[in-house]
């Protein structure tokens, strides 16, 4: 029999929540080496690829965070890490 469940299957663990400040953006990295950006806002958490899509810049050591939104340092293009990111639960 299969059940269905609400449960990830597949954690990879980037940290501790105490890792990540809230209203910034923190680097990490799939075990694969895919750069990653963490988006800890109002105890929301929230990961993109660490890259803006119009170039190579890095969201983490470049980027600027305003609420939900995230700046490209490069062109200042702007989006909501909600939108583009995937959220992600805390097991703690």
């Amino acid at each position: 029999m299969n059940i269905a469940t609400d449960q990830p299957t597949n954690w990879v663990t980037l940290g501790h929540t105490d890792d990540y400040k809230n209203g910034t953006i923190t680097p990490a990295s799939l075990p694969s080496g895919l750069p990653l950006a963490v988006y800890r806002v109002d105890d929301e958490f929230f990961v993109t690829a660490d890259r803006c899509t119009h170039g190579s810049a890095s969201f983490a050591e470049e980027g600027e965070l305003n609420g939900h939104t995230v700046e490209c340092a490069w062109h200042n293009g702007r989006s909501e890490e909600r939108r583009v990111g995937k959220e992600c639960r805390s097991r703690w």
